[in-house]
């Protein structure tokens, strides 16, 4: 028996349809959503396949990738995405992790372990948590500038690191960033609830999930789209 993602809408009742039983599976709809609660089905060969769904008395029909195998189920945790610059790329795998290459002079890689300006081979983003180094997992979605980077996590927390000179990584302050750090509100509390991040040269962006957009960063050419020009802080 396995879940359905995303339910937009779906009902309960979810019909397997051309597949060729071969064992439960979980599963994924390859489109962004919101996870569904309580649906199932069962019967579905692993690999990809579809299924057909009524609702409102019309029929869907939805592309499934089936993860896993009999001893061993993977559900993938993210949707996988590639973003880059002019000069470095982040790569959000499935599992939730994060690498990077290209351009590391400004630590916008986020690993410590990375040495020199540039990097020819992926690299793990990596955390550090009670003084040990651990790789940056459970991220849902990113975002790359000139020379920073933004991830935002299953808690609805956005990271930030890198380059920090117009307070682009919403710190409060303007030193760099070596690693993933809490993007800070005014009141110095990580900022939540967010769905979605982007980035411009030295700016950033987040979207939440009820549709409030946040900028902070540069704003010498109003940028931020808070009625100013100049300033730096987290705008609403």
């Amino acid at each position: 028996m396995g879940d359905i993602l995303p339910d937009k809408g779906l009902q309960s009742s979810l019909t397997a349809t051309n597949t060729t039983i071969f064992d439960s599976r979980l599963a994924t709809v390859l489109q962004e959503g919101s996870y569904a609660s309580g649906v199932t089905i069962t019967g579905v060969q692993e690999g990809r396949t579809r299924i057909t769904a009524q609702i409102g008395g019309k029929f869907r029909i939805f592309n499934l990738e089936v993860y896993g195998n009999r001893n061993n189920v993977v559900l993938p945790t993210a949707v996988p995405m590639v973003v880059a610059n002019g000069s470095f790329t982040l790569a959000l795998k499935s599992d939730g992790t994060v690498w990077g290459w290209g351009l590391a002079g400004d630590h916008q890689l986020g690993n410590l372990k990375v040495t020199g300006d540039a990097q020819n081979t992926p690299y793990k983003i990596e955390i550090k948590e009670n003084g040990k180094l651990s790789p940056l997992t459970n991220i849902k979605h990113i975002a790359v500038g000139d020379a920073h980077a933004l991830a935002v996590n299953g808690d609805g927390r956005v990271y930030a690191w890198g380059l920090n000179r117009n307070g682009q990584l919403g710190s409060g302050y303007k030193n760099y960033r070596f690693k993933p750090s809490y993007v800070l509100t005014a009141a110095n509390t990580p900022l939540e609830n967010i769905k979605y991040v982007a980035a411009g040269n030295f700016s950033s962006y987040a979207i939440s999930a009820d549709g409030k957009i946040y900028s902070w960063g540069s704003n010498i050419y109003g940028q931020l789209g808070n009625g100013q020009y100049g300033g730096n802080e987290i705008e609403k």
